[in-house]
């Protein structure tokens, strides 16, 4: 997308799932996001503890 539309600045991927399970008899439900490292930026995040990831933490570190 970069590429065909230059004025575009930052594009990331982003994907959704939410999902339930239960413990005993309370049902706990729990939403993910997959997203990709610019996002951060393009959403002007601002953290209140910890940090946004970086570069180097998509580094492969050659297995688990």
């Amino acid at each position: 997308m970069r590429d065909e539309v230059p004025l575009v600045r930052a594009v990331s991927a982003e994907s959704c799932s939410d999902f339930g399970y239960k413990i005993g008899t309370r049902v706990v439900s729990i939403q993910t996001r997959g997203v990709e490292l610019p996002y951060g930026q393009m959403r002007k995040l601002d953290l209140e503890n910890g940090r946004y990831f970086s570069e180097g933490d998509f580094v492969a570190t050659g297995g688990w």
